[in-house]
């Protein structure tokens, strides 16, 4: 069985999850206490495909409360690019409609997929109040 990055990942996401997380000009978002465990049991997973499953109902769960910081861990966290790009698409929406455009904005340019973004792009461009 080859080694993978992922021992030392929880390691790693509890030190920086730790942390509250800003830059530029934006708000720093702390990360709960939930999200961190949440986040750090994920990547503590052996099995890509089941941690990438995990990461996602994370990324979309913190995407309703409009957390864009642990939405970015999640989706950073995926091994999958198809998943990742998926998971970034329903969160990004989630965010849009739970009042946090900018930051979905944001979250749908991390998909790699143009054709993807742009149908998200499109989809948060199209809510309103």
């Amino acid at each position: 069985m080859p080694l993978t990055r992922r021992p030392l990942l929880p390691l790693l996401a509890t030190a920086l999850l730790s942390l509250t997380i800003g830059c530029g000009n934006h708000e720093a978002t702390e990360v709960s206490q939930d999200f961190a465990g949440r986040l750090a049991a994920a990547e503590a997973i052996s099995s890509t495909v089941e941690a990438d499953q995990a990461l996602v109902t994370i990324a979309i769960d913190a995407g309703k409360e409009g957390n864009g910081t642990v939405v970015r861990k999640a989706i950073d966290a995926m091994s999958s690019t198809i998943t990742a790009d998926s998971a970034a698409a329903e969160a990004a929406v989630a965010m849009a409609r739970a009042g946090a455009a900018m930051e979905a904005t944001k979250i749908a340019d991390l998909i790699s997929s143009t054709v993807q973004r742009d149908e998200t792009l499109a989809k948060i461009a199209k809510m309103g109040d």
